[in-house]
């Protein structure tokens, strides 16, 4: 089974290299000299798809490398949260079900017994706790492609000095404010 998966993600990433080295490279192609011409170093896709398919392999396409250790740091917290909340839910889940076998109280802690009606609510309490780590996951993941996609995006705007927004009072009489922005 996980050999499978490897030679499925080695063919997925030997494709992606494989079109990119036959087109022809961004650097040598011929744009516009203006202020708001692209630069396209990088693609937005690609980095989606790489950041969805590998954490933090969308933030090493853009060159982010300080951006991975955070990512993982975020993937390291909800892998303790899915653990912490499933060892919970098994505690309670295993008391529950000695509680409707047996028919009587059972002893949670020392000196402190419940029923298998307080049971069943603190039970449900870490099953939606368990599920709501699982979605953090989900969204974390989600969270670093999204970066990764708007951080590439990001990079093929052009920043020069040439760009601005300049605020002056006019030469006419009166209260007025203009506003100009120049594009070269």
């Amino acid at each position: 089974m996980m050999q499978n998966f490897i030679l499925i993600l080695g063919l997925l990433l030997g494709c992606i290299f494989k079109l990119n080295a036959q087109s022809a490279p961004l650097k040598d192609r011929v744009f516009k000299d203006d202020s708001i011409s692209l630069n396209l170093d990088k693609r937005p896709r690609t980095a989606l798809f790489l950041g969805l398919l590998l954490p933090g392999a969308g933030q090493a396409y853009n060159g982010r490398w300080w951006k991975i250790p955070l990512a993982y740091g975020a993937y390291g917290f909800s892998f303790y949260m899915i653990s912490s909340t499933r060892k919970t839910y098994r505690v309670w889940n295993n008391n529950f079900n000695q509680a409707v076998r047996t028919g009587k109280k059972v002893e949670v802690a020392p000196g402190i017994e419940f029923d298998s009606r307080q049971i069943k609510l603190i039970r449900d309490q870490a099953r939606d706790n368990k599920d709501r780590a699982v979605f953090l996951m989900i969204g974390i993941h989600g969270l670093s492609a999204l970066e990764a996609f708007v951080d590439a995006h990001l990079k093929n705007f052009n920043i020069d000095d040439d760009l601005g927004v300049h605020f002056y009072s006019p030469s006419v009489p009166g209260l007025s404010l203009c506003f100009t922005y120049n594009l070269h």
